[in-house]
């Protein structure tokens, strides 16, 4: 680095000073100092600017992904997705170019660009190493971005893509809940009651709480009022997630209302008020049992 750094500052290095450049700026991104790399890359670039020949413009070619990647590691997401996604268009035959789609695809994912970012998974896993470590987040993510985008039939392939290839990965449960998720959202209940368990059953934390409040809303929607009472309960009874203690008993007391057992559900309501005030299931509580009041006084009916 120091020798790098005495070739940068020798305005009579000639091209020799832009290929310092760029190894000190390699350099300070492995020693996690993207910033520092970033000016370097910057500063590099304008140097670039007007010059030619195969060495230069591979320079720039380097330069242009680099950039990228240290505004990512910033957490400058809208930067990264812009100069990385001018980058997939710029360099197409570039080695680079699987991981290039990859990142600018994360880094439209953390700004909720969904459409773009999942057209930038797909090519990055077409583009690049099945092998390589990020082609099962890729998928994953794909995944993700589709079931945001409400495209559920899409997301399920993508998903099941994943668990065929990743089953063996940490973050299979995050599949199999996008599975069921997308199942949920077409009006396939039952099948997604059957992905949902398999996340319950093999995993701890968030997201096995979602699935099981999630199995109650299958059961919710299949008018199957009892058993979701059940199972809405148990993720206040197995988990320490207040949110979604509040929106299993919120939901409870739904079907109990639906079975016409009032006071029962007046119970549940009250329960979230009490115990989870803080979250919007409390307000959507104390709406409730408000409209059950005003049900019950002479002169109104509970339609």
């Amino acid at each position: 680095a120091g020798l790098y750094r005495r070739l940068v500052e020798d305005t009579g290095a000639g091209e020799l000073q832009l290929h310092a450049m760029m190894e000190l700026a390699a350099i300070e991104s492995a020693a996690k100092r993207p910033e520092t790399a970033l000016g370097l890359l910057e500063k590099l670039q304008a140097a670039l600017k007007g010059r030619a020949g195969d060495s230069v413009k591979g320079l720039a070619e380097q330069a242009a992904y680099r950039v990228g990647l240290a505004q990512f590691e910033l957490g400058r997401f809208s930067d990264a997705a812009g100069s990385l996604s001018t980058f997939v268009t710029t360099y197409p035959s570039s080695d680079s170019l699987a991981s290039a789609c990859f990142y600018a695809a994360e880094a439209l994912f953390r700004v909720n660009k969904f459409d773009q970012a999942g057209k930038h998974f797909e090519q990055a896993i077409t583009a690049g190493d099945a092998k390589l470590t990020w082609q099962g987040p890729a998928l994953l993510r794909w995944g993700d971005c589709l079931g945001r985008l409400e495209q559920w039939t899409k997301s399920e392939d993508v998903l099941n893509r994943y668990l065929k290839e990743h089953g063996d990965s940490e973050t299979w449960y995050q599949a199999t809940f996008g599975i069921g998720w997308a199942r949920e959202n077409l009006g396939r209940h039952e099948e997604a009651v059957t992905a949902y368990r398999r996340v319950v059953e093999k995993h701890k934390g968030p997201t096995a709480a979602r699935a099981q409040f999630q199995i109650g809303e299958c059961l919710f929607a299949m008018k199957k009022y009892e058993v979701a009472v059940r199972e809405l309960m148990k993720v206040d009874i197995l988990y320490d997630y207040p949110e979604w203690s509040a929106a299993a008993i919120y939901e409870a007391g739904r079907c109990l209302e639906k079975l016409s057992k009032t006071a029962e559900a007046r119970k549940q309501f009250e329960a979230v008020v009490e115990k989870y005030g803080g979250t919007n299931w409390a307000g959507l509580a104390t709406k409730r049992l408000g409209e059950l009041s005003r049900v019950a006084m002479p002169g109104h009916s509970q339609n």
